[in-house]
């Protein structure tokens, strides 16, 4: 899976500040639910980081104060990008599409709405936003942006501001979790044409964790 709000280089995977350490001191911790009861992702949250593993992946995200690093498991290295990078990137893509003719079918492909709607998830107040494809909303998420580290939330207000609403129709693309994340905050529930797909579970922490580069893991470019 790849992020394609910014570059279709950046992989899905683990992220940690320059000093290599991601996260320590308390945290909170998620289990998402898929509708088998099966879980699909683990979130770990404290202060200055975000940890987001897919269950099904050899590759985990973590956002943190000023950057996004991308630990590849399989084969053993790691990159990391600067939210100035992200952000610049942004303006680049906003600058382009600016330029560039609007088609037909753009008015009516996907686009994200963040809504004032709130309720409680896991304990969590979250707001609404709705996925509309084809003029249809289709899809659901309730994201918090409280759970978010305050540079992280910094950077989805800076990137709404700088891409276009219809983005993903212009681009003719799909957000993912993590683009859901950059943008909006974190997604403890959603639900797809109706359907319950996943919700977020709390799960009792047992103290500090600390994540940090394996030495023998080797950086790449992006």
């Amino acid at each position: 899976m790849k992020t394609r709000i910014l570059t279709v280089s950046l992989l899905l995977a683990f992220c940690f500040s320059n000093t290599g350490m991601a996260a320590s001191g308390k945290s909170r911790v998620f289990d998402l639910i898929g509708n088998d009861g099966s879980k699909i992702a683990t979130i770990h949250i404290d202060g200055n980081s975000l940890q987001y593993e897919f269950d099904n992946s050899s590759e985990v995200m973590v956002f943190t104060g000023d950057s996004l690093v991308s630990l590849h498991k399989k084969n053993k290295s790691y990159s990391i990008q600067s939210y100035a990078s992200l952000e610049s990137i942004a303006s680049q893509k906003a600058a382009e599409l600016s330029n560039s003719p609007v088609n037909a079918d753009d008015k009516t492909a996907m686009v994200l709405d963040l809504k004032n709607e709130t309720k409680r998830v896991a304990g969590v107040k979250v707001h609404k936003l709705v996925r509309t494809a084809n003029g249809q909303p289709d899809a659901e998420f309730w994201v918090s942006s409280e759970l978010a580290p305050p540079s992280l939330r910094s950077l989805g207000e800076k990137l709404r501001k700088t891409l276009p609403k219809n983005y993903w129709a212009r681009v003719h693309g799909y957000p993912g979790m993590i683009e859901i994340i950059m943008l909006f905050g974190v997604p403890l529930r959603g639900t797809y044409q109706g359907s319950h797909t996943f919700h977020a579970r709390a799960v009792v922490n047992s103290g500090s964790e600390t994540f940090k580069v394996p030495a023998d893991y080797k950086r790449v470019d992006n």
